[in-house]
């Protein structure tokens, strides 16, 4: 276990599955990338900050977007549904006349 990598994540506001995949990653890497990991720790733990900001603005967009589509969709069948309720109700009025 390294005591400065643990110290750094204790600190930091990432999220734990993101804790969880660095300690995992930082484990398979060589001495050299490990202490070079460690010496740019500021820079890496602002990059991932802000990939995860991004991440959910994107997912946002895309609930959006979804919420769009399935709201057209129920508009659009509430439509379809209205047009064949009238031209049947139109078509048994006029056999009934």
């Amino acid at each position: 276990m390294n005591i400065m990598l643990e110290q750094f994540l204790d600190k930091s506001p990432l999220e734990q599955a993101d804790k969880f995949e660095i300690r995992q990653i930082f484990y398979m890497l060589p001495s050299e990338k490990q202490i070079n990991f460690l010496a740019n720790w500021t820079k890496t733990e602002s990059f991932l900050l802000k990939l995860r900001e991004n991440l959910i603005k994107e997912q946002e967009i895309l609930l959006g977007k979804a919420l769009d589509n399935i709201e057209t969709a129920l508009s659009n069948a509430k439509r379809n549904w209205i047009k064949r309720w009238v031209t049947d109700a139109v078509t048994n009025l006029r056999k009934t006349l």
